[in-house]
């Protein structure tokens, strides 16, 4: 069940970001672009913040609540870079 739970919103969060890319990344100075990122695997949200990032978005969302909490040792691989390093200024 979690793995399928996983699964489904990780494509919710590529869906997303799909459009979010194809229709307001780059389109304007004026306009910044959040990607969301998928939680359920570390691997998953650090695949998403890389190629977002490279995409050119401005930021990331991500939930208020993380289990394991966002200081677990786990979500180290994802803040081994900077805001400013991952999301340059755009």
């Amino acid at each position: 069940m979690a793995d399928r739970v996983g699964r489904r919103g990780a494509a919710c969060c590529a869906a997303y970001n799909d459009w979010m890319l194809e229709r307001l990344v780059g389109t304007s100075e004026r306009i910044k672009v959040a990607a969301m990122i998928p939680t359920w695997t570390v691997e998953g949200a650090l695949g998403d913040l890389q190629r977002c990032a490279a995409n050119g978005f401005a930021a990331a969302l991500v939930p208020m609540v993380a289990t394991p909490g966002w200081n677990h040792r786990q979500w180290d691989p994802c803040g081994t870079r900077s805001p400013r390093q991952a999301f340059p200024s755009r």
